[in-house]
């Protein structure tokens, strides 16, 4: 059998060489000692073909983890725990922060570009981009290139980041924001797109997986290149919003600030002091001494951009999504961003993001933002970045070429691209309005005379809450943007374009039959949770996409079940009665008619959902705070 495997493998080099020869003809091969300044660049489009045996493709197979909504959508992420056979050694893993994936690391084959090298290292990568694309073969990869060798290199790259975009039916979201970062003098990596092609014996015989963006890592050339020193700390944090102080022991530190290589006695010192600097020193203090620990002027830039890209899956919004150099020379912290595929409005459920606030360009709290924007003279510096940026590199022209140029390199390759049969491991992702084609330019130009407007004082901006947008002119950030339209088209019984009290009671009347109660049966939570998966299946998908079927009992049935039950008033048999329900329903229609002229429109309906059922938190998990000690998180990757 492992004769057959051989051959197989062997078929699948041999068409390489045949059918690269024939592309080497059609375009021109890079040079034998190309330099990684290089390969990057926005009309560098690169061949890749991933060369995996079958028992390792088997064993890349993440364990564990999960959607981090799953306590809210009712579905535990917990992993099963699995006993490893006693005759394999241990799997080389890492563990995703973010959701708590295991990703093992096998050792594979790749041809990039004609250049063969052999045995490096690869892994599946992402958080919401794997289980989104689990279903298919189009998967994010992170390959490192002397993850068992030191020595390899390709092209002067150690390893290198291969993003499926799955987020992004645009594709090219990532390259342009990074450019953008780039443009406004912030360190950022650079991109090159990439044709993917894989063979796996008896599965994959260079079989073309679909157009990619290469990700250039921040390692220690990145560092080298940008910062003139290597020798620094570098922190990937997770779920860390505003840089939280969380006490004296370097060890609460640890696996939420997530070094990538041990950090000195120093280092580790700078950190917890930095991170008790913004959350205690007084305005005074922290005027006076903010530049000794941070470069102001990157991180004004940085969040200029970022504002401007309207990223909220970043430092500024979620807290993830970036990382910060501790620079040995200078000992200041820097921000360089990451992860952009969801920049310039591409995070779903957030509402109108065109019009986030300038003023407050973060999601919730973000004390450092907060405390630095404060300060007149850094907040002018700052507007002054909106304004050279949103005439400069972000103004309508300039962005028109930028895509103009990115959708020419990417045309063919994405036009090869066999249609996905598998795909979405997240249902609730297509529902909450991820993964739409939206227009860059239209987008861009849009947001640019917004944020102009606000820098002329003609405009105020929405600010967006962890919880719901903030301001006179709320929008809505969470399931209410979601369910809003299937309700009214239900509820809405004369097609005005409001919920009057009757609909809105008369809806809620339906549900308590639909779940089996009536004058006399109350429903209980096993009832509720399920007429609410039942009512809000996962989405059937579009074209010949099919999603796989979710776990039983998935869906957002629990966690809306709990809101529910706890303000109608249940018992302890978590019951309610048909009563209670529908004084529940007056209830909210009265908290949600803001204008109290008793009917809700679509803005109300999804802001009072929003608060009635918050999203899941983003910020730092529960029970974090000063001096709350952590585990040691699992070994660090090592650093190139």
């Amino acid at each position: 059998m492992k004769s057959i495997h051989r051959i197989t493998y062997l078929v699948g080099l041999t068409s390489l060489v045949v059918v690269g020869s024939v592309e080497a003809q059609q375009k021109d091969q890079p040079p034998a000692d190309m330099k990684r300044n290089a390969v990057f660049g926005p009309d560098k489009l690169w061949t890749i073909h991933l060369m995996i045996g079958a028992k390792e493709y088997q064993a890349m197979t993440p364990k564990g983890g999960g959607f981090p909504f799953g306590a809210f959508l009712g579905k535990k992420d917990e992993p099963k725990k699995k006993e490893e056979p006693k005759d394999e050694p241990k799997l080389d893993v890492h563990k995703s922060k973010g959701f708590g994936m295991e990703f093992p690391w096998v050792k594979a084959d790749i041809e990039f570009e004609m250049k063969l090298v052999k045995e490096i290292g690869i892994r599946y990568t992402g958080n919401s981009t794997y289980q989104q694309s689990s279903g298919g073969i189009k998967r994010p990869f992170k390959v490192d290139v002397n993850h068992y060798n030191d020595k390899l290199k390709v092209f002067g790259l150690g390893g290198f980041n291969l993003r499926n975009e799955i987020m992004d039916q645009t594709r090219i979201r990532e390259a342009l924001a990074y450019s953008l970062y780039r443009a406004a003098k912030v360190p950022a990596p650079r991109t090159a797109f990439v044709k993917v092609y894989l063979t796996v014996p008896e599965k994959h015989d260079r079989t073309y997986v679909g157009l990619y963006t290469m990700v250039e890592p921040v390692d220690k050339p990145f560092l080298a290149a940008n910062f003139k020193n290597d020798n620094g700390m570098l922190l990937k944090p997770e779920r860390i919003p505003g840089l939280i102080y969380l006490g004296e022991k370097w060890e609460a530190y640890a696996d939420k600030y997530n070094p990538k290589r041990e950090p000195t006695e120093t280092q580790k010192r700078r950190l917890i002091e930095f991170t008790k600097f913004v959350n205690q020193a007084d305005d005074a203090k922290f005027k006076k001494d903010i530049e000794k620990f941070l470069d102001v002027d990157g991180f004004l830039r940085y969040a200029a951009v970022t504002s401007l890209t309207a990223n909220l899956d970043s430092f500024l919004g979620l807290g993830h999504n970036y990382f910060m150099y501790l620079h040995p020379k200078t000992n200041k912290f820097n921000f360089i961003p990451w992860d952009l595929d969801l920049s310039f409005g591409g995070f779903g459920f957030a509402g109108d993001q065109l019009e986030w606030s300038i003023a407050q360009p973060y999601m919730g709290k973000n004390r450092l933002a907060e405390r630095v924007l404060a300060i007149k003279e850094y907040d002018t510096a700052y507007r002054k970045h909106l304004r050279t940026l949103s005439e400069g590199a972000y103004s309508p022209k300039s962005i028109d070429a930028s895509i103009t140029r990115l959708e020419a390199t990417i045309k063919d390759a994405v036009a090869m691209e066999p249609k996905q049969k598998g795909g979405f491991g997240l249902p609730i992702g297509a529902a909450l309005g991820f993964n739409k084609k939206d227009d860059l330019r239209v987008f861009a130009a849009k947001r640019a005379d917004s944020v102009l407007a606000q820098l002329d004082g003609k405009s105020q901006g929405k600010v967006i809450a962890m919880f719901g947008f903030g301001g006179p002119k709320g929008g809505g950030f969470g399931i209410g943007n979601a369910l809003v339209k299937p309700i009214f088209e239900h509820a809405d019984t004369n097609k005005d374009g409001k919920l009057s009290l009757d609909e809105f009671k008369t809806a809620a009347a339906n549900f308590f039959k639909e779940a089996g109660g009536d004058e006399r049966k109350p429903i209980a939570e096993t009832e509720l949770i399920d007429t609410i998966n039942r009512l809000m299946p996962p989405p059937k998908g579009f074209g010949e996409f099919k999603p796989p079927p979710p776990p039983k009992g998935f869906g957002p049935g629990k966690g809306f079940a709990e809101s529910i039950l706890k303000q109608g008033g249940a018992g302890e048999d978590k019951k309610l009665s048909r009563e209670q329900f529908l004084t529940l329903a007056d209830k909210l229609f009265s908290q949600w008619d803001k204008d109290k002229n008793r009917s809700l429109d679509e803005k109300e309906l999804i802001e009072g959902i929003n608060v009635f059922l918050p999203p899941p938190a983003f910020g730092p998990p529960p029970g974090i705070g000063p001096g709350d000690p952590t585990k040691k998180g699992p070994p660090k990757e090592k650093e190139k």
